[in-house]
């Protein structure tokens, strides 16, 4: 096939999946475009299989449907524009704050008073609290708590602390306790 006639397939095949192509883009002109480019190399590659068979086989609405929703899906994740907008990627736009263990209660302190939620008189209270209740903790307890903090799972505390599951629960008992008490 020439250029023209792949040209003519596409736009052939343009009305029967247009609603298609609206309801995954959202709106988006980017997915839009993301789209059409993903339906036209499909078209293009689906004439090159058929020279290599040396057959005439026309294209399945459902082929190009696919085409579409997966070159929408695979630039949203691969992030290439700037304001992509498909609900399950969104995650990957929000901010990140990294806590450093080794200054734990300075870094914690830092974002307790830079929250604006919070008045500024319940803002101290939880820094206090929150010195108290590490303060009260054993050298091997801030080293639980700060595994927690880094949501390490079960095995893997055990395994970083040395550990078993006994010394585990007790630990976390006893944390549980302390926190209830400085934050009371």
């Amino acid at each position: 096939m020439t250029d023209q006639e792949l040209h003519e397939v596409f736009e052939e095949n343009l009305p029967i999946v247009k609603s298609h192509l609206n309801f995954y883009a959202e709106g988006d002109m980017d997915h839009v475009q993301n789209g059409l480019t993903n339906m036209y190399a499909s078209i293009v590659t689906n004439n090159e299989k058929n020279k290599k068979r040396k057959e005439k086989k026309s294209l399945n609405s459902r082929f190009l449907k696919n085409a579409i929703r997966w070159g929408i899906i695979c630039e949203a994740r691969r992030g290439c524009s700037v304001d992509s907008n498909i609900k399950s990627f969104k995650r990957r736009n929000l901010d990140i704050e990294i806590v450093k263990t080794d200054a734990l209660e300075q870094e914690v302190a830092d974002f307790i008073l830079t929250d604006k939620v919070l008045p500024l008189d319940l803002k101290v209270i939880s820094k206090i609290s929150w010195e108290r209740f590490f303060k009260s903790l054993t050298w091997l307890e801030r080293r639980f708590v700060k595994a927690r903090l880094e949501e390490l799972t079960t095995i893997e505390i055990y395994i970083k602390l040395k550990i078993g599951q006994y010394q585990y629960l007790r630990m976390r008992r006893s944390a549980l306790a302390k926190f209830q008490t400085a934050f009371s």
